[in-house]
């Protein structure tokens, strides 16, 4: 006996039809197939109505990257915007926070010099003066010399910093498990998996 299984991928309104179609040989002597079809149908969203327009207008572009990257810029447009919300509650913005989980993450006394913080994140030089002078506004880092080395001047977390981004960084995470929970453990095993690869394989 011998099996083989085919998609017919329709649009149907607001939906997408995949219709898995599976045959199989039921005997040599008769050489019948025999079909089972089953259907599965996923709500169509923004980007599959993009998608079959592109489709319809110019059919000799072959789009089906067009798909996966659209969504991925979505996600990641929705994941920045639910995140910034933790962030606001706490006073801070993306850049403020990084910051500060920055220094945390890093051993104690949770002090880095500019140039480190500015390698760590991928950032300009000027960006992160910036961005350090609000936060030493704040009260939530300063600037001190080093005690090794009175010519570095290492950027500190305070007591204040310290306290507002543990508080800050356990709602993070507990924001981006939300963030996935319309996947099971093993989708996002699967999902991490090829979002690595794929970061792997893009020029920096």
């Amino acid at each position: 006996m011998s099996r083989s299984i085919c998609l017919d991928i329709k649009i149907k309104q607001k939906y997408l039809e995949i219709k898995i179609i599976e045959s199989e040989t039921v005997s040599r002597e008769s050489n019948r197939p025999s079909f089972r079809a089953s259907a599965i149908f996923f709500v169509m969203d923004a980007v599959d109505k993009i998608v079959s327009q592109w489709q319809a207008e110019r059919p000799d572009l072959d789009v089906t990257a067009m798909a996966p990257v659209g969504r991925l810029s979505v996600v990641a447009h929705l994941f920045s915007r639910q995140m910034g919300k933790v962030f606001a509650q706490h006073g801070l913005n993306a850049a403020g926070f990084d910051v500060l989980a920055t220094l945390r993450r890093s051993p104690a006394p949770h002090a880095l010099t500019a140039g480190e913080l500015t390698g760590s994140m991928m950032i300009t030089s000027g960006t992160m003066t910036n961005r350090i002078d609000q936060l030493v506004k704040a009260g939530l880092v300063v600037r001190k010399s080093d005690a090794a080395d009175a010519r570095r001047i290492l950027v500190k977390l305070t007591p204040k910093g310290k306290r507002l981004i543990d508080k800050a960084v356990a709602e993070h995470v507990e924001n981006q498990t939300g963030l996935l929970e319309g996947l099971d453990a093993s989708e996002r095993e699967v999902l991490d998996g090829l979002l690595r690869k794929l970061l792997a394989s893009i020029p920096s």
